[in-house]
This record gives C-alpha cells, structure tokens and sequence, in this order.
C-alpha cells in the first residue's frame, strides 16, 4: 500500500470500529481461554494425578454466546454486535482488503470457539469422560483450540501489516505527528517482544527492550512540545503504563520467580499471558485501551491500535504419553485408567556411574586422579515424554527453579555426557541424534541436593514449528528421574 493512499475521515472511523471489534473479540478470547484451560486441567487430573487451579472459570459462570453477551456481562459493546454492523457497510475508499477480510476469520474463529468449548463441557460432564473415546475427544478438542488462538494471532499479525502504511500516511499536526509515530514505533516493539517471548527468544527480547527505552524516552520528550495540559498529563500515565510493561520485560529476562501452578506451562506462557497482557489489553491496565480512549477523547484523526491475543498451550498428563492416549490402537470403550501407567523404559538400575575424584596427597605434588564407583541410585520408570519431529535435534537442559547450588549428571542412551555438573549460571544444550523406532531416554541424576532439595532440572525442545515443550524433573540421591525421547514425523 503506497504512502499516497489517504483515508477520508469516514475510512477512519470505519477502520477505527473494525478495530474496535478485533479488541472486544481478543477480549472474548481471552474468557473462553480460561475455560480451555480449565477443561486442560480437569482432564489431566482424571486421567493422572492432581493439577494446579490456575483459575476458577466455568461454563456456568458465563452466557452461552461469550461473543454476544446480552447481558453486558463482560463489553460495553458486544462483538457480535460491532460486527453486525459492519457487515455490509463498508465505504468504497482505500481501505485495504485484507482488513475486512481478517474481522471475517476472528468472527468465524470466535463462534467456532464458543460452540466448541460447550461441545467438550458436554463430554467432560458425561461418562464418556470414562472412556477412552471420551478422553481423546478431550485432548483433540484442545489441540483445535490452540490451532484457533494461532490463527487469530495471525489474523491480528495481518491487519497490523495491513494498517502500517495508513497510520504513517495520516496528516497530522507536527507535535501530534510525532507523539502518533513514537506511540507506533513502541506498539509495534511491545508486540515484537510479546512474539519472542512467545518462541522463548530471549536474544530478540534483549533487543526490543533496549529499543523500548530509547522510544520512551523519545515519547517524553515529544510530549514536552505538546501545549494543551490535559494532554500532557495523559499522555504521561500512557508513558508510565508502557514502562511499567517494559519493566516486566526486564524482569522476564532476569528470570524472576514463576508461580507453581504455571511451572508446567513454562515462564514464556506466564509472562505473556499473566503479566504482560494485563498490562496492554484492555481488561487489565492496559495501554493500548488507554491510547485509543485518549484519541478519542481529544479528537485526534488517527487510526487506532490492536491489541494482543493470548496463546493457548496443550499440557499433558504426567504419567502417560498423549500420542498413547489418542493411539487409535486403543480400544475407545476402555477405561482411561486402565493405560494411565508409567511408561516402560530399558531399566538403567544396573549402570555403574564413574565419576573422576582429586585427591591431594602432597600439597606439592600434582593431584593424583582416583576413579571410584559412586552408588548406583533407584530409577523411576520414565514418567515423561518429548515428541521430537526430527532425528538430528537439540534439547536446552536448565535449573528451573531457585538457584540453590544443584549439580547433577546427564546420561543419554546410556552415555554420561555430563558429569557433576551445574545449570544455574546458563543452560547446557545438548545436540542430539536418534534413531527411529528405538527405545530413546535420558536420565538425569542428583549428585547433591543443593540447599532446597530436590535438585530441579528442566529439559525443553522447540519443534520445527516453533512449539516449546518443557519437562520439569525432581531428582535427590535416592531416586533419578528418565525421560523418553520419541520421533513423530511431522
């Protein structure tokens, strides 16, 4: 779309409203996230062992429309409504295509959502959720869901690309010409970091942030060259809201402390979801709704900003493989509990571990080295999985919660590649090659217990796609803990 391209005052509000729907409907997504999250849980719980609450939506707690909302329960202006109306109204002007386009796939990923979240309540409230059949019905359910939410991030990643042009091209006033342009280039970077944090890229998080304070100090100082007062103290609050948000960026790149009931969701779920969300969508403190109310509130002829959808994430049950649960080798009338065992791996209770002891018998003398056999520790069967898409693939190995002196020995397939080793100051990335249809395990054993035992460790893999799968372990001297590396051919 060419700079040249102007859009009348008409074309602004019309854009402005059809923004305005994309905002309520993230806003709808957002309550129908919680309910997705709710049935992820209570379908881990029946099949394995207790789950965290991470909140306490249900079905009853909401209309059976989240979108339409009669009752003004969560909207202003419902976004079944805002849509309605601009079916069919759209002006012949510059508008881009692709905007009307993307309002039609959020409105349609928005009912799919509201009627399938009702479909799995029915399941999960029957029998069926017995069954095997009813169980699968769940977990295929969830893995439509995630597929939905990462359309209509697509769907906002298009109308942003699609209104750049148009927000550069609009002719304003020079102090409100470079407010407007410093308030983008900051939404557009807030955004950027949201993504990275959304594919664990902390490198490009660092960067975006570093960038956000450079723009936020710019901000200050336009704001300086602006006269009206009132103005001036709201735009103000808007700079305090989008530092706050920046701050929170520093602290997920200091590795802050996670709440245990998002352990198993990971901290780029939690940080991007919980903690910076509320503080750019409108349900929460939100800057972005504060920046659309302040363009209406002083007239300015701008187009407005999107906000952001939160993302959706499948967490399995601990003690059996979701590829095993949605096997169509299963019988589908078979109690789920009946396969919800602990996966078989090869017993490793017979592996002697050497490890390397110095022992300085003359402070004069070099150390002599002693190899000994420390005690082979009890091995639980592996109570985890990682589903890989490639034979050749890396797995990042880290400490995942307080730092407290862990040191610990990774075997691979029966190799020590690691030994006595500690994960606080930064990760250990192993690369990695295997076989397909062959037994593929790695174990994980506690040589100390740190001053908070057990000795926790992380193991995470990101796929080809991008997806992130993290597997939380505890391990003492008593016990060690074997994870099973599958290959599923993507």
């Amino acid at each position: 779309m060419s700079l040249c391209c102007q859009l009348s005052p008409q074309d602004i509000d019309y854009v402005n409203r059809q923004i305005q729907f994309s905002n309520e409907t993230i806003h709808g997504l957002l309550v129908a996230h919680r309910i997705y999250e709710g049935y992820n849980q209570s379908i881990n719980k029946y099949v394995d062992l207790p789950s965290y609450q991470v909140n306490r939506y249900s079905n009853q707690d909401l209309p059976d429309d989240i979108f339409e909302d009669p009752e003004r329960w969560f909207y202003d202006e419902p976004p079944n409504t805002i849509y309605r109306s601009l079916d069919g109204q759209r002006p012949n002007s510059a508008l881009p295509d692709k905007l009307w386009a993307q309002v039609i796939k959020l409105h349609a990923i928005s009912e799919h959502l509201n009627n399938h979240r009702i479909t799995l309540a029915t399941v999960i409230q029957s029998n069926q959720i017995q069954q095997v059949e009813g169980v699968q019905t769940i977990y295929k359910g969830l893995e439509d869901a995630i597929d939905r939410y990462d359309l209509a991030r697509g769907s906002i990643k298009s109308m942003e690309r699609s209104l750049l042009d148009h927000y550069l091209s609009i002719e304003l006033q020079p102090a409100q010409r470079q407010i407007y342009t410093a308030l983008i280039e900051i939404h557009y970077d807030v955004k950027k970091s949201l993504r990275n944090i959304r594919s664990d890229n902390q490198s490009g998080v660092v960067q975006t942030t570093t960038k956000l304070n450079r723009e936020i100090e710019w901000l200050s100082a336009c704001i300086n060259e602006i006269e009206d007062a009132r103005q001036v103290v709201e735009l103000l609050r808007i700079r305090d809201l989008i530092s706050d948000l920046v701050a929170d960026l520093n602290t997920y790149l200091n590795g802050s402390h996670l709440p245990e009931e998002y352990a198993v969701f990971g901290k780029g779920y939690y940080y991007h979801n919980v903690e910076l969300l509320t503080q750019m969508n409108r349900y929460g403190n939100g800057y972005i709704s504060e920046t659309n109310t302040f363009f209406d509130s002083f007239e300015w002829p701008v187009i407005h900003f999107l906000e952001e959808p939160h993302f959706l994430k499948l967490v399995s049950p601990s003690r059996v493989d979701l590829e095993t649960i949605l096997s169509e080798e299963i019988d589908p009338l078979a109690d789920i509990k009946t396969i919800a065992n602990p996966i078989n791996l090869p017993d490793l209770s017979q592996v002697v571990v050497t490890t390397d002891q110095r022992i300085n018998n003359d402070p004069n003398t070099e150390q002599s080295i002693i190899e000994v056999a420390s005690p082979t520790p009890s091995i639980i069967k592996a109570s985890h999985s990682i589903f890989v898409d490639s034979l050749s693939f890396e797995l990042e190995l880290y400490d995942h919660k307080r730092k407290d002196g862990d040191r610990v020995s990774i075997n691979v397939n029966g190799e020590w590649l690691f030994r006595d080793i500690s994960l606080e100051k930064k990760p250990q990335r192993l690369k990695l090659s295997i076989q397909p249809n062959v037994d593929n395990f790695i174990m994980i054993k506690a040589e100390n217990i740190g001053w908070q035992p057990p000795n926790t460790v992380g193991i995470r893999y990101r796929s080809k796609s991008g997806r992130v799968t993290d597997v939380f372990l505890k391990t003492d001297l008593d016990r060690s803990e074997v994870v099973e590396i599958k290959y599923r051919q993507g």
